[in-house]
């Protein structure tokens, strides 16, 4: 018997061996190879069962020492079974993390972008655990029949229970199927918050603003809102900039100076988009001024501020080089005797 338990001890010592090996140089020669080769399947792979392979490594000696060692038959069923649940255990969370990431690659390769929503990333992950429950409390011989029966007679009460959560989840889930608004863009609902969509989450969207401020909405709101996406279906956007002109002025050197300066920033400042032309366009006459528009084009929603910032100062410094005047609030009173 003491044979027996020598050699018990021997396999897993082996076991856990093996398993410092396999995380010590196996593994970051296998990331390594990985991340050489053109195909990105390899590295989701190697990332997903990395973590996992180590433990199994000492799973499997753990199940052959208790195979060995000079235990009972019961003794050697609680054994077994609480290898296979802890095998099972780390296979789901192996195959959750695999999940997580062919979805975040399925994303980059359709979106161009590796950003993907948590709404997504969670309910996969979610999905994978349940199955992986399941499968861990039919091992343990537990019949799962009677717990999905209560599941499906417990759902109503639940779905009562939760109905603002499962409002928003299914809000999410819309907006990400939809793609209403995906992460990166910049949005702005009717009741005036904006932002760059940060996360669509199970329950709520977070937006950043300007300011770098986060804006945490409801996921219901968002769905039902009337929304503005800048950036679909192209993020550049035209930057029309609204100008007066004094009555007195010469509009063809007001149109020249506006052009001049408009062109100008379209050139030089950051966030033009280069192929477009500036325009001027006359817009009406009012009592006091004549109004007109400049119109120049960004690459992106929040380059207009500084693209506006530089035209000002550009159109002011022209406008005083040649004697132009903005068509300022005037008010004429005459005096009768």
């Amino acid at each position: 018997m003491f044979e027996h338990w020598i050699a018990s001890i021997a396999l897993f010592g082996t076991s856990l061996v093996i398993a410092a090996l396999l995380k010590v140089f196996a593994l970051p020669r296998l990331r390594r190879w990985a991340e050489k080769t053109s195909n990105l399947y390899d590295d989701i792979l190697v990332e997903s069962f990395a973590r996992s392979l180590p433990v199994w490594a000492a799973l499997g000696g753990l199940a052959a020492a208790a195979q060995t060692a000079p235990l009972s038959d019961k003794n050697t069923l609680v054994a077994h079974k609480t290898v296979t649940t802890l095998f099972l255990l780390s296979l789901t969370f192996a195959l959750a993390r695999l999940a997580s990431l062919a979805v975040r690659q399925y994303v980059r390769k359709l979106r161009g972008s590796e950003q993907t929503t948590g709404v997504v990333d969670h309910l996969v992950r979610a999905l994978v655990v349940l199955l992986g429950g399941l499968l861990i409390l039919s091992n343990l011989g537990i019949s799962i029949t009677p717990l999905l029966g209560a599941l499906g007679v417990g759902s109503l009460a639940v779905a009562l229970a939760l109905q603002d959560t499962l409002t928003n989840l299914f809000a999410g889930l819309h907006i990400v199927a939809s793609e209403t608004a995906r992460v990166g863009d910049f949005i702005r609902i009717d009741s005036g918050q904006e932002g760059a969509v940060v996360d669509v989450g199970w329950r709520v969207t977070r937006l950043r603003d300007l300011g770098g401020n986060e804006i945490i909405l409801p996921n219901s709101k968002l769905a039902n809102a009337i929304l503005t996406n800048f950036h679909r279906p192209s993020p550049a956007s035209d930057v029309v900039i609204p100008m007066t002109a004094a009555y007195g002025s010469d509009l063809a050197a007001v149109e020249r100076a506006a052009l001049e300066a408009a062109r100008e920033i379209q050139k030089t400042a950051p966030g033009p988009s280069r192929a477009n032309e500036p325009v001027v366009r006359f817009k009406s006459l009012d009592d006091k001024r004549i109004d007109f528009v400049v119109v120049l084009r960004a690459d992106d929603y929040t380059d207009r501020f500084l693209m506006i910032h530089s035209f000002i100062k550009a159109v002011h410094e022209r406008f005083k080089a040649e004697g132009l005047e903005f068509g300022l609030p005037q008010q004429v009173v005459r005096l009768k005797q």
